[in-house]
């Protein structure tokens, strides 16, 4: 769970500076570049100015004034970005006690304190003596009375009794606390519950990975008026890459994280993938 209390300024620029130094991250430079362009306009307190048409242009090299409309490049790098940081969640950043996320429907940063389960556990209460009777705690909350000792022949079974009850009375509380803390949402339903409606189904379309490796060959970019009319198949292949070409050309490979991201599908929302057509 994550709690109220403000994030500092210095907290803020340590995290990213972990999650930037991060495997994940490392390998992954437009998003490095995305998450530290938009983290540092929040910290010089500019959120208002952190829009697409302002990422487009800062990260991505978009010309001033683009059309936002007909370039979904910032809308896509950003559910990769939301993805990549899930996975460093989950696996490098497990024990974060910061939690960094790009709220759905903005690009402003957002940094909030998590508990661990050690803290979530060290607020439970203990079960104590009563300070009247000097009896134990039961099941039912009951204190058992204290014997009189006017029957010291009954001791032991007086001592075998009170210290079944304090067994018991610990195993309850013992497990029933760790009941309570395993129904408590995951860290990771916690996020895509952030980042998806679950009334409504959502539609994810993987990576169109052949695109690029086409692109990567000619050294041109795919114009999006060309790939939706498929006029960029009828490309012309560099010299000596003929054979590639028509491999890449004829199949249809996709991100395997894109896969991940729905496989298995996340619990906070209906999801269906639509494998791009080549």
């Amino acid at each position: 769970m994550t709690t109220a209390v403000s994030v500092t300024p210095e907290e803020q620029a340590l995290v990213v500076e972990r999650i930037l130094a991060s495997l994940l991250f490392r390998k992954s430079h437009k998003l490095s570049s995305f998450l530290r362009f938009i983290c540092e306009q929040n910290q010089m307190g500019k959120a208002e100015t952190i829009n697409e048409q302002h990422i487009g242009t800062a990260v991505f090299g978009r010309p001033p004034g683009y059309h936002v409309g007909e370039d979904s490049i910032v809308r896509s790098q950003a559910r990769f970005l939301r993805q990549k940081l899930q996975e460093y969640y989950a696996s490098e950043g497990r024990d974060e006690t910061i939690l960094l996320t790009i709220p759905k429907g903005s690009y402003v940063p957002a940094f909030e304190y998590r508990e661990t389960i050690q803290e979530i556990l060290a607020r439970e209460p203990e079960p104590v003596a009563s300070p009247v009777s000097g009896g134990l705690p039961t099941t039912s909350g009951h204190v058992e009375p204290a014997v009189p000792r006017s029957r010291p022949f009954a001791g032991w079974k007086i001592w075998a009794l009170s210290g079944a009850a304090a067994l018991l009375a610990f195993l309850v509380w013992h497990f029933g606390t760790a009941g309570v803390a395993h129904a408590r949402p995951s860290v990771e339903l916690r996020f895509w519950s952030s980042i998806f409606d679950p009334k409504r189904t959502q539609i994810i379309v993987p990576a169109d990975s052949s695109l690029i490796l086409m692109e990567e060959l000619s050294g041109q970019r795919v114009e999006p008026a060309d790939y939706m009319s498929r006029k960029y198949l009828d490309a012309v292949p560099p010299p000596g890459t003929e054979a590639l070409w028509r491999t890449v050309r004829g199949s249809q490979y996709t991100n395997m994280a894109d896969l991940n991201l729905v496989s298995p599908r996340p619990p906070a929302a209906r999801c269906r993938s639509v494998t791009p057509a080549i």
